[in-house]
């Protein structure tokens, strides 16, 4: 083997199929792995918890889409501890295709819902976006403590450039481990119409 030379190529630099496709097997097997740890998440960091930035944006953020649950945020991931909290109808289901973030298939999550959202919509694409349904002039209906993960790990940036510590990607890798229980609920969920009691 001359130098530069790697296991799978050939010399004029063409991945072998076969090669390829046990790589890709053995990078999913990891990630899944990796998917299934617990992320840690401080919330206590002062730099999370800036009210007149916010309030001087007027919620940039919230105004695209409802912020992403953790599982964490859930004292009991059961189906019918997270069907009465649905109910209430501030949640919303999302199926999001895992191949953009290197995970296998369809991933359901939860996410606050969007004005004008089902609960549940089983299309993938041409979802409505928007405002979050807990949006109101005066802020966030939630206080801190029972704010979603991806609304307390947002740090606020002036003119509404907020960076976000909990990315779709972290969500979808903590809930792929709770699909069935999200599955369950899809179907008993799907296309119904539930108002917002919050």
């Amino acid at each position: 083997m001359f130098m530069g030379e790697q296991p799978g190529r050939d010399p004029s630099g063409v991945v072998k199929k076969e090669d390829f496709m046990a790589h890709f097997a053995k990078t999913l097997e990891r990630m899944r792995e990796e998917g299934a740890r617990h992320y840690d998440k401080d919330y206590s960091d002062p730099i999370l918890q800036n009210a007149e930035l916010c309030a001087q944006c007027g919620g940039k953020c919230c105004k695209r889409c409802g912020c992403a649950f953790s599982p964490d945020d859930f004292e009991d991931l059961s189906f019918e501890a997270l069907k009465t909290e649905i109910e209430k109808g501030y949640i919303t289901i999302e199926v999001v295709d895992g191949d953009q973030f290197y995970i296998a298939g369809f991933v359901l999550m939860l996410r606050v819902r969007n004005v004008g959202g089902l609960v549940y919509e089983n299309r993938l694409y041409n979802r409505p976006r928007g405002q979050c349904i807990l949006l109101t002039e005066h802020g966030c209906k939630l206080d801190w403590d029972h704010r979603p993960s991806g609304g307390k790990l947002l740090i606020p940036g002036e003119g509404g450039n907020c960076q976000s510590r909990y990315s779709t990607e972290r969500a979808l890798r903590e809930w792929e481990k709770h699909q069935g229980v999200l599955i369950r609920l899809s179907h008993y969920f799907d296309e119904k119409e539930i108002e917002c009691t919050l």
